[in-house]
């Protein structure tokens, strides 16, 4: 195992990881698979952006996780949702930017496109998950019961 492969770009790597503790841990092997299962346990939330499936292949999908730890709150962003004909495409912020127009609107008329480089469409993917996650953490808290639920962009 590697690591984050962004941690050539230090001065990047380090403003968005600043204070967290990492962990690289192969799903594919049996031991890695319980390692991860294990800290969803003592997780409030769980995250991921795999495309449509890769979740459940791997064991950490929201049922899997929901059996070991009933109010737990998952959040699955897949690129494209959960079905429909591009669910099973992976995203990527440049190619969100492009499919939008963006590109084109930014370079202006009569310019070539041009990239906006600040990854905006993955920081505005971010900040709609965490809206809809800090949501299900006040509805649990209001409630005393359990927000087992999946949340799927």
């Amino acid at each position: 195992m590697t690591g984050d492969p962004n941690r050539s770009i230090f001065r990047s790597h380090t403003s968005v990881n600043r204070g967290k503790r990492a962990i690289s841990i192969d799903l594919k092997l049996p031991e890695g698979l319980q390692i991860a299962q294990q800290l969803c346990v003592g997780a409030d939330v769980v995250t991921n952006n795999f495309r449509p499936g890769v979740s459940a292949r791997l064991g950490i999908d929201a049922k899997t996780l929901h059996a070991l730890k009933p109010d737990l709150i998952v959040l699955e962003s897949a690129a494209y949702g959960s079905t429909g004909p591009r669910a099973e495409g992976a995203g990527f912020d440049m190619c969100f930017q492009a499919w939008c127009g963006h590109d084109w609107r930014a370079g202006g008329v009569g310019n070539p496109p041009l990239w906006n480089r600040t990854t905006m469409v993955d920081f505005a993917a971010g900040l709609i998950g965490e809206v809809a996650v800090l949501q299900r953490l006040y509805q649990r808290a209001r409630s005393g019961a359990g927000a087992a639920s999946v949340l799927v962009f």
